[in-house]
């Protein structure tokens, strides 16, 4: 997975220009699958990532890889700021 996972959170509290204090799992999950479809973002989850096993994956297993990934780094990176 390259750096670009943490993009999807950082999304999601832009909100497509109307900034949020907080994010809900929902809105997280949102902002990720949102990012995730367009165009080959996919593609950057995994180096052996298919159109196929994206689209394979359940909200929960989604869910669980933005917890332990973004908002684990963004959070331990940002503690001042997040």
């Amino acid at each position: 997975m390259s750096k670009v996972y943490k993009m999807p959170v950082l999304m999601a509290f832009y909100n497509h220009g109307n900034i949020l204090m907080e994010v809900s799992e929902e809105q997280l999950l949102s902002g990720w699958k949102e990012f995730f479809s367009t165009g080959t973002n996919w593609k950057d989850l995994d180096k052996n990532m298919t159109i196929q096993k994206y689209n394979s994956i359940s909200d929960k297993e989604h869910l669980k890889k933005i917890l332990s990934m973004p908002v684990h780094f963004l959070l331990e990176s940002g503690r001042d700021f997040l």
